[in-house]
């Protein structure tokens, strides 16, 4: 028997032989014209995103039938993760492999949850390197043999699910919610004052999930866990104020008074945003709808022009505290300095 390669666009090789019937085994799909291609290459091409595990539907839309995936599981290019699910032993086995194939083994309901989601959240504080697989099912969804522990949840909604990379995963509040009932109340509020930061959640969302949860235990934690993030932060505006005062922990600076009632120089009152009352020093966070519009400048203006004859007033936006939290610090550091020499 002789058989020849012959190359073809896109570099795909069509196999030609004498004895086609010996020569294109049970895993090659047949098409018409001169082109053949694998099963394995294939599933391989369509799982690529997916560590390399899919179910027999989705190998049905990548070209392979039932029959090319039970004799593919024969020979030993794929293996049984789960019922129904199955995965290219090509590809090593890892984490991420195990959780997409719980996963699916779930059903279209199922999404990760707890440590899970943490870990793909990448929730520093509440991740661990292998945490156990956990899917959670909204309401009367939960099969009676899940493929891994299971939860059902009576409070989550469609806002609550989200996609990363290829898995669907419970949101980042969502996910701190359901493991205040796992971890001590500080732990709670650091992993959601770096959920805040990081534009993941608001302090807002946070209360709203504390009083969807009200019958629930963990909520006793959430209640407690926002008590004790940053101290003033109740007070603050907007989100971009809240990362100022996180920008005054990490680098070690005093804590301001927050929305503070003060008479400028023309004696009328003003509200700024933080006050260093002990050198006089003012911090005004540009991010508020009026900021950044002509009138809005205006304003900001004719405001610090009275209040600089009895303040010293630093201006920043968000952009300055998002990209440049360095430089804010070192700053507001200089000036307290600077001030607390002259006093």
């Amino acid at each position: 028997m002789v058989i020849r390669t012959t190359p073809v666009i896109g570099g795909v090789t069509s196999i030609h032989s004498r004895n086609a019937g010996e020569v294109a085994g049970d895993d090659v799909v047949r098409h018409r014209g001169p082109m053949s291609i694998s099963a394995t290459a294939r599933l391989s091409r369509a799982r690529r995103q997916q560590f390399g595990v899919f179910t027999p539907k989705l190998a049905e839309a990548a070209g392979v039938n039932r029959t090319q995936v039970r004799r593919l599981l024969q020979r030993g290019d794929i293996e049984r993760l789960f019922p129904a699910v199955y995965g290219l032993t090509a590809i090593p086995d890892s984490w991420e492999r195990r959780a997409i194939a719980a996963q699916l083994a779930g059903g279209g309901p199922a999404v990760l949850s707890h440590g899970a989601a943490a870990k793909i959240h990448g929730l520093q504080h509440l991740a661990t390197r292998n945490p156990a697989l956990e899917l959670t099912y909204p309401r009367d969804a939960r099969p009676k043999d899940p493929p891994v522990r299971a939860h059902e949840s009576y409070i989550m909604t469609p806002d609550d699910i989200v996609s990363v990379g290829c898995f669907l995963v419970t949101s980042a509040l969502f996910t701190i919610g359901a493991l205040a009932l796992r971890r001590p109340p500080v732990i709670i509020a650091k992993a959601i004052d770096a959920a805040v930061v990081d534009r993941r959640t608001t302090v807002a969302d946070v209360r709203e999930l504390i009083v969807r949860m009200w019958h629930t235990p963990g909520v006793v934690c959430l209640r407690e866990a926002l008590h004790l993030m940053t101290p003033g932060a109740e007070l603050t505006r907007s989100e971009m104020e809240r990362l100022f005062l996180r920008i005054c922990e990490l680098f070690g600076l005093p804590r301001p008074e927050v929305n503070v009632r003060v008479v400028d120089a023309n004696g009328d009152v003003r509200y700024v945003d933080f006050l260093f009352r002990e050198v006089g020093l003012v911090v005004e966070i540009n991010a508020h709808p009026a900021h950044g519009t002509t009138l809005g400048v205006r304003l900001d203006g004719s405001r610090q022009n009275a209040l600089t004859p009895r303040f010293q007033v630093l201006n920043y936006d968000g952009a300055d505290l998002t990209d440049r939290p360095e430089v804010v610090a070192k700053e507001v550091r200089r000036a307290l300095d600077e001030l607390g020499s002259s006093h």
